[in-house]
């Protein structure tokens, strides 16, 4: 089943289950197979980390290449350059709406358009 699951559709898929596994258990008895199953493990982060470092090593995306754009002229080398005082009055403005126990900031309110 996909996304958007209806109650309806919930209910007729539990009452088919019942079905449709006995059908594949006949199936499995009639073909004389044995019923197969697979086992899923999930890769430890080193094996993924040595397959991104060979990938990176080889296509080396940050050496400069002809006809390659050259990245993100927005976006700065570092990630520890930002704007530090920006930073500080916006934890500065969440602190003193918090200590008032004001959860979120509230959205402006549009002005309801009126229909003639």
């Amino acid at each position: 089943m996909g996304a958007n699951k209806t109650e309806k559709s919930i209910i007729k898929i539990s009452k088919v289950a019942p079905v449709i596994q006995a059908i594949a258990q006949n199936v499995v008895s009639m073909s004389e197979t044995a019923d197969y199953h697979t086992h899923h493990k999930a890769r430890s982060a080193e094996v993924d980390l040595r397959e991104i470092l060979s990938v990176l090593d080889v296509t080396n995306p940050w050496k400069l290449t002809p006809g390659r754009q050259s990245g993100f002229p927005g976006i700065s080398e570092s990630p520890f350059t930002f704007n530090q005082d920006q930073l500080k009055s916006s934890i500065a403005t969440n602190v003193v709406r918090l200590k008032k126990g004001i959860m979120l900031l509230a959205e402006p309110e549009e002005p309801e358009e009126v229909q003639e």
